[in-house]
């Protein structure tokens, strides 16, 4: 091989070689860093799956009770006895009604706490830990039967009251007695005056058989008991687990679990949808929590969140980085002792004809 054709190929190799020894390292020295940086991704997408099916199962049952309650004939027949318009003497009960008297006249004391739904309610409150109020009002908006005494007697104005049902369709109304979770409409965190606590609220509606819409019930739901859940359910103690609503902010302890910047996107998951985001800044220096969207029709939403509680940092990447560095060294060494054997080589015939 001419000796200029056998420079250019020695050429080539001593650039291309480096390059992709290089290339290569590089590479995997950006998978092992992500990897050390996340080392249960995985397993924290299983988590972030696990979690979110336990909690839709807890707010269904707290559902499912509550719409039993919705559809019990006692309620129904109540609540389609007291179809009356608000009346002078309704808003003289209301203006009355903040005092808290105890006095025999008062409506509570009177006509509400005496009814055996009111009793029920009550009962209700005392054995299940998740409810912490519960009441049916009128399609007027009239509180019929209480487990305790509301805020309110007149609740049709109210941020709660479900103004939309005033327009709805028989059908619909029929298809909410047999699929709740249709018609259910459910909180974010917020405090209760009545209740005495921060927390998320249940409200159906009730109607007859027929679709005839009659009224409402509301159940104010304590959010310890599923705190409590979520803690004992953690899988791992080294993970962070937050439920979280759709600006970021988590549930229970009111504290952002994303920065503004990061939380964009949490509100465009379809219900069960599944991502991830990163964390906010004050948690940690970036790492990743897997999202799922409950499926429960939270309003807003609400988002399982599972992260890393630390990012550890063990040093294999700097050895990993010394081992490519000490191959690079290898492969010029190596590749210095071939050329100057390979020219040589090329040489020696040639002075060999001279002589």
């Amino acid at each position: 091989m001419p000796t200029g054709a056998l420079s250019r190929v020695w050429r080539c190799i001593l650039i291309l070689g480096p390059t992709l020894v290089v290339a290569v390292a590089f590479q995997s020295l950006w998978s092992l860093r992500i990897s050390s940086a996340h080392p249960n991704s995985d397993e924290m997408s299983v988590e972030t799956d696990r979690l979110a099916l336990l909690i839709d199962a807890y707010i269904s049952r707290v559902v499912g009770v509550t719409s039993y309650l919705a559809i019990a004939p006692e309620v129904v027949t109540l609540a389609q006895h007291s179809d009356k318009p608000i009346t002078d003497k309704d808003k003289e009960i209301e203006k009355d009604w903040r005092k808290l008297t105890v006095d025999r006249s008062d409506k509570f004391t009177r006509d509400i706490r005496p009814q055996p739904l009111s009793k029920y309610f009550s009962d209700l409150k005392a054995s299940d830990g998740a409810y912490r109020e519960i009441f049916l009002a009128d399609r007027h908006g009239k509180v019929l039967a209480a487990s305790n005494r509301t805020e309110n007697y007149l609740q049709i104005n109210d941020r709660w009251w479900p103004k939309n049902l005033e327009n709805a369709r028989p059908e619909d109304l029929i298809a909410c007695r047999h699929l709740p979770l249709k018609c259910v409409r459910i909180s974010g965190m917020e405090w209760d005056s009545s209740a005495g606590l921060v927390g998320y609220y249940i409200v159906i509606p009730v109607a007859t058989p027929e679709g005839k819409w009659v009224g409402a019930l509301k159940a104010v739901i304590d959010p310890k008991e599923l705190n409590n859940l979520l803690n004992f359910a953690a899988y791992k103690e080294e993970e962070q687990i937050g439920l979280v609503d759709a600006e970021g902010v988590e549930v229970f302890s009111g504290e952002p679990f994303f920065g503004k910047k990061n939380r964009l996107g949490l509100s465009d998951l379809d219900s069960g949808g599944e991502g991830s985001w990163s964390l906010d800044k004050s948690r940690q220096k970036g790492p990743i929590a897997f999202v799922r969207r409950l499926s429960s029709p939270v309003v807003g939403g609400w988002f399982i969140a599972v992260a890393d509680r630390e990012v550890k940092d063990d040093g294999n990447w700097k050895a990993y980085l010394m081992w490519c560095l000490l191959v690079l060294g290898l492969f010029l060494v190596a590749a210095g002792a071939f050329s100057v054997r390979v020219q040589a080589a090329v040489e020696t015939p040639i002075e060999s004809e001279i002589l």
